[in-house]
């Protein structure tokens, strides 16, 4: 003869409800985790590559700046 789980086991409809609860809390913490880590790793490493390509055209116009100041001088030297 079969017994029903709350009979078998000794528990409560409460404990049923609570473990179920906490088994769909734990998959949803999991795919948000999931989800966010590779996003946040995405993020990061794409400031990362807009900040140096900031610094390199940074660079540039500074080499640039100094070319053309280079160029004044040349310019005042030869008149």
């Amino acid at each position: 003869m079969m017994k029903d789980k709350l009979y078998k086991y000794n528990h409560k409809r409460f404990y049923y409800l609570a473990r179920k609860l906490l088994v769909v809390f734990s998959v949803c913490v999991g795919l948000g985790t999931a989800i966010a880590v590779p996003t946040t790793i995405n993020y990061f490493s794409t400031e990362t590559r807009t900040g140096l390509a900031e610094t390199s055209k940074d660079s540039e116009e500074a080499k640039n700046d100094s070319v053309d100041s280079s160029v004044d001088l040349e310019e005042s030297y030869n008149n």
